[in-house]
């Protein structure tokens, strides 16, 4: 899969603050990941997409910065999908946030067990998403 790499700022623009920063996007609803792709090139980011959790793990990547998965991916969720993507040892080090619809306290614990570094709960304004996607890629 090629990634969609963000176009470089002009100079009458803010620099990108995640320029050169990878994040696979894992989500299953086709209007969501539109907003999150648009909302991540806009801050200059590397984007990776998987409409599945499988699609997800057949990527082949390098590395990366930020896991950003939908809980619920239809074909598995989000507890099964962290830990086994994040065993392989070029994404270990990168952070994990699950963006879902699903508020139970149980799955978030089970989301924080299985290796996810923060629940954000669907719908979240633009600007909440983009300030947590950028404090822990940036370890701010």
């Amino acid at each position: 899969m090629t990634p969609e790499i963000a176009s470089p700022p002009t100079d009458a623009q803010v620099p990108a603050p995640l320029a050169g920063r990878t994040i696979l996007v894992v989500e299953d609803d086709p209007q969501v990941m539109r907003a999150l792709c648009r909302l991540l090139r806009s801050s200059g980011a590397v984007l990776f997409r998987a409409t599945s959790g499988s699609e997800a793990l057949a990527l082949h990547l390098d590395a990366l910065d930020l896991l950003l998965t939908d809980g619920n991916l239809g074909d598995m969720h989000a507890i099964e999908l962290i830990p086994l993507l994040m065993q392989r040892p070029s994404l270990a080090a990168a952070r994990v946030l699950v963006y879902t619809g699903d508020r139970d306290p149980s799955i978030s614990q089970r989301l924080f067990l299985a290796g996810a570094d923060n629940v954000l709960f669907k719908p979240a304004p633009a600007n909440q998403l983009r300030s947590v996607v950028q404090r822990m890629v940036l370890g701010q």
